[in-house]
């Protein structure tokens, strides 16, 4: 069993440490795809799992010579952005006080108070499930809850403050579809086991494990792209739904309506339900707007 590495890219999937059967690509921009989308899109589509662990690698590298904290760690959580009373969230760069307990608490087990501290404040998936863990995972784990955040890239937070989306009052003022530019970036972190990566995430597993020692404990499960393959969820994240499972189908019916609410994605069949994994009928989407395959902004909150 080893680490999920659990990733989710908007609009345009690409670039990073190394492209396969290259020279080592700098990570400087890369998530601007080194200032161009088009040729970070043919890359990708040469060896998808192999940029996945590229990138993998790239958020993982120190955010400066001789930091602790790693380039990931410096994406915006989703707690500070969807804030508890609806207000706008504190610019790019600026995070909100680590409470005075818990810095005392870290500071009693010899912690780095220096380190980035994170706030795995998420259980529940937007189907309104539990996260639990499940499969080969130690006994004492099972059915314990999987705690989780979502974080965000800058170009993703700029998007949705320049859109005033980052309370239930904004998406209700839409009048139009969402559209990220194509350097959004999502993030989603979880500390548990997984199992199960695809065949070809096995492949790109054994070169990668071996290629970075210190990242050998993390594996990927797969990586789609829009619907290819048609199949694909998190071990855990998407426990509920395994077997019946499309990253892309799901994301892509993210969408709000000022009279329905969110979206719902659940399908009702045979009397009971199922979740798409296709390309959901534009039809189903009469008053709604859609939100771009991003499902994060379902925890905004009306402003008061």
């Amino acid at each position: 069993m080893r680490r999920a590495i659990s990733i989710t890219v908007l609009s345009a999937l690409a670039g990073l440490a190394q492209a396969e059967g290259s020279t080592p690509f700098d990570c400087n921009q890369f998530m601007q795809f080194g200032g161009n989308v088009d040729q970070a899109r043919q890359t990708f589509a040469q060896g998808p799992e192999s940029m996945s662990w590229n990138w993998f690698v790239c958020l993982n590298q120190p955010v400066e010579s001789n930091s602790p904290n790693r380039v990931w760690e410096t994406l915006k959580p989703s707690d500070q952005v969807y804030l508890s009373n609806g207000a706008a969230p504190l610019p790019w760069g600026q995070s909100e006080p680590v409470p005075a307990a818990v810095l005392q608490a870290a500071q009693a087990q010899g912690l780095n108070p220096d380190r980035t501290f994170h706030n795995l404040n998420a259980v529940q998936q937007v189907d309104g499930l539990i996260l639990e863990m499940g499969g080969a995972v130690p006994t004492a784990q099972q059915g314990q809850p999987v705690r989780f955040q979502l974080l965000m890239g800058e170009d993703t937070f700029d998007y949705i403050v320049q859109k005033q989306v980052y309370n239930v009052n904004g998406q209700a003022a839409l009048t139009s579809n969402l559209a990220f530019p194509s350097t959004a970036w999502e993030l989603k972190a979880a500390w548990l086991n997984s199992t199960g990566p695809t065949p070809a995430a096995q492949t790109a597993n054994t070169t990668f494990q071996a290629m970075y020692p210190a990242l050998a404990q993390y594996e990927l499960i797969g990586t789609q792209s829009e619907t290819n393959p048609k199949l694909l969820a998190n071990s855990q994240l998407e426990s509920a739904f395994q077997s019946q499972s499309s990253c892309f189908a799901c994301h892509g019916t993210a969408a709000y309506s000022k009279t329905k609410g969110y979206f719902n994605f659940a399908q009702k069949q045979q009397g009971g339900i199922v979740y798409p994994t296709a390309e959901v009928p534009a039809s189903e989407f009469a008053g709604y707007n859609k939100l771009d395959f991003v499902w994060s902004l379902k925890r905004a909150q009306w402003q008061r």
